[in-house]
């Protein structure tokens, strides 16, 4: 009943708005550069593989980087303006983007291949036609995966320095030893996942309505 009170008052102040638009903004933004920057790197990384002999050391060490420890470089550079918590989003989830894209372009049937080339299509038919669709269910769960990595980024890059959004506010209800707000924020997160991971699935079965679940 507290955190419904706590939930209640931040509504009717215009708190969570204030907090939460800015929060949403900078989860936006972040994914939004990690997707444009991703996917397109994730395709020409599957399918020339000269390109990812060159890139390959640079997004493998990025990936097993921790995050938390680019986070004082970032913040040396911009501040604790919103670029930094843009860039901090980005970089958690261009990653598992670019990774599973390119997995994906290297799971596509050669046959498929074979068969758009003996049919005279060109190659940017084949690469429309065959290897984008193909792929597509494993950009999709990349983009899910960054989606999840970017919001816990978001969260951290707040709590550890920032006047607004809902890292703030965690931070802040903890100092006040208010933990029914801090549970509130918790289940808004909690809110904000589940629409991007429902959303996400809602996507897949729209733009690749042929895969279906396996029932045994």
């Amino acid at each position: 009943s507290q955190i419904v009170i706590e939930l209640v008052k931040m509504a009717l102040n215009g708190q969570l708005w204030h907090h939460g638009s800015y929060s949403l903004l900078n989860l936006t933004l972040g994914f939004a550069l990690a997707v444009a920057v991703g996917v397109p790197l994730g395709l020409a990384a599957g399918t020339f593989p000269r390109f990812n002999l060159l890139i390959a050391p640079y997004y493998w060490s990025l990936n097993s980087m921790p995050r938390l420890a680019i986070w004082p470089l970032l913040v040396l550079w911009g501040g604790f303006s919103i670029k930094v918590k843009v860039a901090l989003i980005f970089i958690s989830a261009i990653m598992t983007i670019l990774i599973n894209t390119m997995a994906g372009v290297a799971t596509v049937d050669p046959v498929l291949i074979r068969v758009g080339r003996v049919l005279n299509a060109s190659r940017l038919q084949i690469y429309t036609k065959i290897i984008v669709p193909y792929t597509l269910p494993f950009i999709l769960t990349g983009l899910t995966q960054g989606m999840s990595r970017g919001l816990v980024a978001l969260v951290v890059s707040e709590m550890l320095g920032s006047g607004r959004g809902l890292g703030y506010v965690i931070v802040r209800s903890v100092e006040e030893f208010n933990p029914a707000k801090v549970f509130g924020m918790l289940f808004v997160l909690i809110f904000i996942a589940m629409i991007m991971v429902n959303g996400m699935d809602l996507l897949e079965r729209r733009a690749a309505p042929w895969r279906k679940q396996i029932q045994l």
